[in-house]
Order: C-alpha cells, then sequence, then structure tokens
C-alpha cells in the first residue's frame, strides 16, 4: 500500500491512535493530518471521488465514501448506527485513500484529477 504518514498502521490498529474508533474519529484524525500539512495531503481527494460516486460535488467527500460503502443504502450515515459496519466504512475510507494516493503519485497526477472533476462537473451542468 502506498499511504503517506505510514497510515498502514493506524489503518491497521486505529485503536492505538484514537481512544475510540469510529468512522468519525477516524475521519478526524485525517482531517487532523490535513490541516497540519497545510491542506495539501488531502488535496483533490473530493474532486477524486465526485466522479466515481457519480453525484454529490455538493457533499463532502466524508459523505460520498460513506455512498460507496453503501452502495443500496437510503441514508448511508445510518449505516454506522450498527457497530458491524463502521469496520466496513472504514476500510472503505482507507481503500479510496490507496486508490486516491497512487493516482495522485503519478505524473500530473492532481492535474489528470481535477480535470477529470471539471469534464465531469461540465458532462452533469449540460446534461
Amino acid at each position: 500500500m502506498n499511504l503517506p504518514f505510514n497510515l498502514d498502521e493506524f489503518r491497521r490498529y486505529p485503536g492505538m491512535f484514537l481512544p475510540r474508533v469510529t468512522y468519525d474519529t477516524v475521519v478526524a484524525y485525517l482531517l487532523g493530518i490535513d490541516e497540519a500539512c497545510d491542506r495539501e495531503f488531502l488535496k483533490g481527494f473530493q474532486e477524486w471521488i465526485v466522479p466515481i460516486v457519480n453525484t454529490g460535488s455538493n457533499q463532502a467527500w466524508t459523505e460520498l465514501v460513506l455512498r460507496i460503502a453503501f452502495p443500496k443504502s437510503i441514508d448511508p450515515r445510518r449505516e454506522l448506527l450498527k457497530e458491524s459496519n463502521i469496520k466496513i466504512a472504514i476500510e472503505c475510507l482507507f481503500q479510496c485513500l490507496e486508490d486516491f494516493f497512487a493516482e495522485k503519485q503519478k505524473d500530473h497526477g492532481i492535474d489528470l484529477i481535477i480535470r477529470r472533476y471539471q469534464d465531469w462537473l461540465n458532462s452533469w451542468i449540460n446534461s
């Protein structure tokens, strides 16, 4: 896996880093890393995920990940009320991050991500 900041360890043992492991505490930890990195860590993640979900440019990436984790759910956030679904949501988040970082690290990766998002947005506006 090619996650920065040794996120492999955090992914495997989130309880070593967090007092309580929930989807929201994992998200908060990642947002803290992003803030500490002057918002460069997750730069482009919102733009990367919107075309994948094919909706939700007005929703935060945190909610879009849940749409991927629970594609058949009308209310994906409600799925987190089931204890067994928290692990599913967290693993989906890390898989999305892994895929995002793999693409972002390619030559002109962030430019390609932004261009794909703009193309998606233009097609959505024009449809």
